[in-house]
């Protein structure tokens, strides 16, 4: 048992720190390309071209791969049958390849024919059409490298597919530098980067899995539909299609929605939201890989007790990180766009549209982050058919709240029918969850809210503090060195926002954070 909990330990380590290694080259990548592409039409016409194979790879890979693959890998390993396991792994790998092959070649037949839909106030219909082309194959690689990450996580080996993003962002990063001099734009470069990177994840975890004792090899088509456990996977992945995908729905419509809402919303949009997924990256995707394998092994073994505290743990640890994060970020939205992007192509324009994109989506940090904590507990109960209906509301109501709020409000209407599409999927993630009655989830809600109170109060006065004297710290400078007219004082005010926050919980001693420790030290 304690070589076990040494192994959670030290995975859930380095799972974050590959995660925030992942998250800051995520950055840089878009620094790069805010200063290669500005917020122009060609960066919009590269938005709308990765819109397709990015939905289509949210969908096949972070959305059901994981969630429907591990709980049925586990029972495999749980019943220790060899010939069955192989025949499983074999079996889902030559269905999943079949398939991404098969939507890959007709999504590049048909790619002409979705952008006149999609994108038709675009002009530069021919440059979409070829960046879109470009990047199709990455969902092929990118879903069997999703595969290949859900069975290493399984065996609690989280490193390599945790390490493989960096790998990612490094690829599009060199990409963008050195083919930016051979191709005709820095977004064909950049293309060419997407799809090189996602075959680069998925030959990198190979060896990984075959030095665990797996392996896949093709088999036939009938063999691979007609396997039992390559059923219950489909099964599971066909209604998590639309519950885990909901609101990846609505942020892949969003760039074609604001493209034919105005020049520039597109990527204001996307840059916005690098930002938010750079702390809902870190901590949110990092509980949440690692809980869906634990919560799925509490689920088979029956230890419901056990399967309540990881989520209550989970659900307050989201509280500690995301408010402050929220109310910080809100206050400094400008300053940290202004660091971050502005250069090159991207003006003083496109730095005050991003931030008023950015002020907005902040707001749904918390909602963002708890479903992706929440969204595991099902699917390790193995009920994909609730969260299935909900997904389908959260979209619908996204959806249209975006058309509705679009038009008037532009690109702040966009970003907050993605902030209401995930505040109504946590709401209604957690009414169902009480409806799951042998775990109890009411138990452990009023708690939750506490928490989520008390931490709020935590951040009052280090938010009124910084707001006091930020135009003192923001006005000091003036090198024209943004480094150190922005850079420094930001540095300052989060050092005093966070010492504040960190110093009120700790004179109050707060509760959830002497439970985590507690945890910690038991784990």
């Amino acid at each position: 048992m304690g070589a076990e909990k040494k192994i959670k330990k030290s995975s859930v380590f380095i799972l974050m720190l590959f995660t925030l290694g992942s998250r800051i080259l995520g950055l840089i990548r878009e620094i790069l390309r805010a200063d290669y592409l500005g917020a122009t039409l060609l960066n919009d016409a590269f938005n709308v071209a990765f819109t397709i194979p990015n939905l289509l790879r949210r969908l096949f890979a972070e959305s059901s791969m994981s969630v429907a693959f591990i709980p049925t890998f586990k029972g495999y390993l749980k019943n220790d049958n060899k010939k069955e396991t192989d025949d499983f792994l074999n079996s889902i790998f030559t269905a999943l390849t079949f398939l991404v092959s098969f939507t890959v070649l007709i999504g590049i037949l048909v790619t002409p024919l979705l952008l006149k839909v999609l994108n038709k106030n675009n002009t530069n219909i021919p440059e979409v059409e070829l960046l879109t082309r470009i990047m199709f194959p990455y969902l092929a690689f990118i879903s069997i490298a999703a595969l290949f990450q859900a069975l290493l996580n399984s065996l609690n080996k989280f490193g390599p597919g945790s390490f493989v993003p960096i790998l990612f962002n490094i690829i599009i990063i060199l990409s963008t530098i050195f083919l930016s001099k051979f191709t005709r734009n820095p977004a064909r470069a950049i293309a060419i980067g997407v799809t090189i990177g996602g075959f680069a994840q998925m030959s990198f975890q190979l060896p990984y899995i075959l030095k665990s004792g797996f392996g896949f090899r093709i088999v036939s088509l009938k063999k691979a539909f007609s396997n039992s456990g390559t059923k219950k996977v489909g099964k599971l992945i066909a209604p998590t299609l639309l519950s885990m995908g909901a609101y990846q729905l609505s942020i892949a419509i969003a760039p074609v929605i604001a493209v034919n809402t105005g020049v520039g919303i597109s990527s204001a949009l996307t840059f916005s939201l690098r930002l938010q997924e750079l702390v809902l990256g870190i901590f949110a995707v990092s509980i949440g890989t690692i809980l869906i394998s634990t919560l799925s092994k509490d689920a088979k073994d029956k230890n419901w007790a056990r399967f309540r505290n990881s989520l209550e743990l989970s659900i307050n640890a989201i509280s500690l990180i995301t408010i402050p994060v929220t109310l910080y970020a809100f206050i400094h939205s400008k300053e940290i766009v202004t660091l971050i992007y502005m250069n090159g192509e991207f003006g003083i324009d496109a730095v005050n549209m991003t931030a008023g994109v950015f002020r907005v989506h902040i707001l749904g940090l918390f909602s963002i982050a708890l479903t992706r904590i929440l969204a595991p507990a099902f699917f390790s109960l193995e009920n994909s058919k609730t969260p299935s209906i909900l997904g389908v509301i959260s979209v619908v109501i996204g959806i249209i709240s975006m058309f509705v709020l679009a038009p008037v409000f532009k690109a702040n209407g966009i970003a907050s029918s993605t902030v209401i599409t995930s505040m109504l999927l946590m709401i209604l993630y957690y009414i169902y969850l009480t409806k799951q009655q042998h775990i109890n989830f009411g138990e452990i809600i009023p708690g939750t809210i506490f928490t989520f109170i008390r931490v709020s109060i935590h951040n009052i006065i280090p938010a009124i503090v910084v707001l006091k004297f930020k135009d003192f710290f923001f006005g000091k400078l003036d090198t024209g060195n943004k480094i150190l007219d922005i850079g420094l004082p930001l540095i300052i005010t989060t050092l005093i926002y966070f010492s504040i926050y960190i110093i009120s919980m700790l004179i109050f001693r707060e509760k959830s954070i002497i439970n985590l420790k507690s945890v910690a030290k038991k784990r």
